[in-house]
């Protein structure tokens, strides 16, 4: 199944991140184009995507959603975002979904 892109943007998202998720670790694609066009971090990667969402849905007239959420005191680690600090993933993406 194919999608065309400007149908892809009218899928509402919710991009969400480690507020400490800014390590250069070695999974991280540090190739300089990428780092130039996306950010060095992958906080930085995020919020980017999110703008050039909302900029394309806006040259397409489409109100689609696109949100970002921090998740503080923790890094890129699933299980520190689920379960660390005051973090909470699951919450926020069910809040995102469903409401509070």
């Amino acid at each position: 199944m194919f999608i065309e892109p400007v149908q892809f943007l009218t899928v509402p998202c919710l991009v969400v991140v480690g507020e400490n998720d800014v390590a250069r670790d070695a999974k991280l694609n540090q190739d300089p184009q990428v780092d130039a066009r996306q950010g060095t971090t992958r906080m930085e990667r995020g919020t980017r995507w999110v703008e050039a969402m909302r900029s394309a849905a806006r040259e397409h007239r489409k109100e689609t959603s696109y949100s970002f959420a921090t998740l503080p005191g923790v890094g890129h680690s699933f299980v520190d975002c689920m379960l660390g600090g005051g973090a909470r993933m699951g919450s926020t993406v069910f809040q995102y979904l469903f409401g509070p």
